[in-house]
């Protein structure tokens, strides 16, 4: 836990330093500056944002998203494995439900040996299955 508190100061540290730094930005928008090749001060104002945001993106995937990457690795490949186990699972619970019903219908016998078609069709038409 030290781990993700260290990261979540580091990520408080610099969401803070970004918020000044935006706000200094945003008092000046206001103010009539020079004009130059990239046009008003608002148009600086705006690219220091995005840069902001960027900035803002990385420093939280790095103090959040990457330290746990391995992590996340791991819980994935346990969540594989256990769907694997969980399928496997009900696929043989549903082959062992049909292998019974076949069973309680009279289409096999004890033995899982399908039983002749006479019989078969005797069977069927005392459970009304046939006519």
């Amino acid at each position: 836990m030290d781990h993700i508190e260290q990261a979540l100061s580091d990520l408080l540290k610099q969401f803070v330093e970004l918020k000044q730094e935006f706000t200094k930005l945003l008092k000046m928008r206001g103010i009539p500056g020079p004009r130059g090749p990239a046009g008003e001060i608002d148009a600086a104002v705006n690219n220091a944002r995005d840069v902001a945001e960027q900035v803002a993106i990385t420093a939280a995937k790095t103090a959040v998203v990457y330290p746990f990457q391995d992590e996340v690795k791991q819980v994935r490949a346990e969540f594989q494995e256990l769907k694997s186990y969980l399928d496997e699972r009900i696929e043989n619970a549903i082959v062992n439900q049909v292998v019974q019903t076949l069973r309680t219908y009279g289409v096999l016998d004890e033995n899982m040996n399908p039983l002749n078609k006479a019989h078969l069709n005797s069977h069927l038409k005392q459970l009304g299955i046939l006519k």
